[in-house]
């Protein structure tokens, strides 16, 4: 026999002697406490209907902050819809210079006022009406202004809106006879923050350049000693190129905005037809007009503003015009008794291509201008009172719906 059956032999023995001797002094009190109390029934012991390992498996994933993520969403939702809403109330502009998408066209009326149109459907909208008599826009660079002239009963005034009609607001008054508008009587800058008009200041005085801020802020004039017409602002902001009379002698000029600077880029001759309808590229590099002196030089001419080189692209014609890209040019030709519009190429590689009706009155001068992104020419006839979308490569031509007009500005917008 083993040591081990030996000590089991013993083990109730061992038992009693290690047992309490007598039941703990609280187990009446448990008896009474518990004899009042219903057993719990099985439905309500998830024991029974479950197995322990389900029941007792620990929680492998916390709880979910609902709260905090909800705030979160909510504050990424507010500033989303505050950035979409700042993007649709602040439109895309073009660049001030080169080609640009075609936006509407904003045309003064024979009965004084000033409408807008949708060139593609030819839908017409009132932006200033009224009994004033207004006249003269013309479309900020990038499309979201435009200026133009209220006659007023003794002189004129130079306004500035919105380009839906609003905020309406006078910038000057008594700068502008109606003779100056036969000539490129204002400009705006580059940066829309200001114009350069020219005009009589008093009766009989000099036409000087006044610099006027748009916001109404500041005025300062620019006294030359020179007879001002056809004024453009350069690229760059701070240069100014324009046609300059004084006792009879004509000639091209430029000056800095602050008055300074004032040189001719060209040689100054004596005669009024020596330059003709000067405009100025959209890099502000070169100008083109034309002479019409029954000279050897008569013709369409290209002068560059910094290099005094002067080119004749040996073509007859007036009305010379800047495309978009600055690659070509649309004029006015005389031929056969006839007269007609033509795009030709700058280089002078190519031919004049022929656009457009043709008129036998030698008196319908048109108002050119290309649309902003080059594809066709606006020619407006106030002779016949038509207005004409001439396709750049001979075709897609056709007689728009509004009437022909001096002043009409084609809007560009951002590509």
């Amino acid at each position: 026999m083993t040591a081990f059956d030996r000590f089991e032999q013993h083990l109730p023995e061992l038992m009693d002697e290690l047992a309490a001797a007598q039941v703990p002094d609280y187990f009446d009190d448990m008896l009474r406490r518990t004899a009042g109390s219903r057993q719990r029934p099985a439905w309500a012991s998830r024991e029974r209907w479950l197995p322990m390992g389900v029941i007792a498996r620990p929680l492998l994933v916390s709880r979910m902050p609902w709260r905090p993520m909800a705030i979160v969403a909510l504050l990424v939702l507010a500033i989303v819809s505050a950035l979409i809403f700042a993007a649709g109330s602040s439109r895309r502009v073009p660049p001030p210079f080169g080609p640009a998408a075609n936006g509407s066209i904003v045309y003064s009326t024979a009965g004084g006022d000033i409408s807008a149109v949708n060139p593609l459907t030819g839908a017409s909208t009132a932006l200033i009406s009224g009994p004033e008599k207004d006249t003269a826009p013309l479309l900020s660079r990038d499309g979201t202004k435009f200026l133009f002239v209220r006659n007023l009963e003794a002189t004129s005034a130079l306004m500035v809106a919105n380009v839906d009609g609003t905020g309406v607001r006078q910038l000057a008054e008594g700068f502008f006879a109606p003779s100056d508008l036969d000539r490129s009587p204002f400009d705006w800058s580059p940066s829309g923050a200001q114009v350069a008009a020219v005009g009589d200041v008093f009766p009989g005085s000099v036409r000087n350049i006044t610099i006027l801020a748009t916001d109404g802020s500041a005025t300062r004039t620019l006294d030359l000693g020179l007879n001002v017409s056809d004024v453009a602002w350069r690229p760059n902001g701070h240069e100014l190129v324009f046609k300059g009379e004084k006792n009879a002698t004509y000639g091209l000029y430029l000056v800095n905005a602050d008055g300074s600077g004032l040189r001719a880029i060209a040689p100054v001759n004596d005669l009024q037809y020596g330059w003709r309808e000067p405009t100025l590229s959209q890099d502000g590099s070169l100008v083109t007009f034309s002479r019409s002196l029954s000279g050897s030089d008569d013709g369409i001419h290209v002068l560059g503003v910094d290099s005094g080189v002067d080119r004749l692209l040996g073509i007859d014609g007036a009305l010379p015009q800047f495309s978009p890209d600055g690659t070509r040019l649309v004029i006015q030709r005389w031929e056969g008794g006839k007269n007609q519009l033509a795009v030709l190429p700058l280089d002078g590689g190519g031919k004049a291509a022929p656009i457009g009706p043709t008129h036998t009155d030698g008196g319908a001068t048109p108002s050119l201008s290309f649309s902003p992104d080059g594809s066709m020419v606006l020619a407006s006839f106030p002779t016949d009172g038509t207005t004409w979308l001439l396709g750049t490569n001979g075709g897609n031509d056709r007689q728009a719906s509004w009437p022909g007009t001096k002043f009409q500005s084609w809007q560009r917008l951002a590509p």
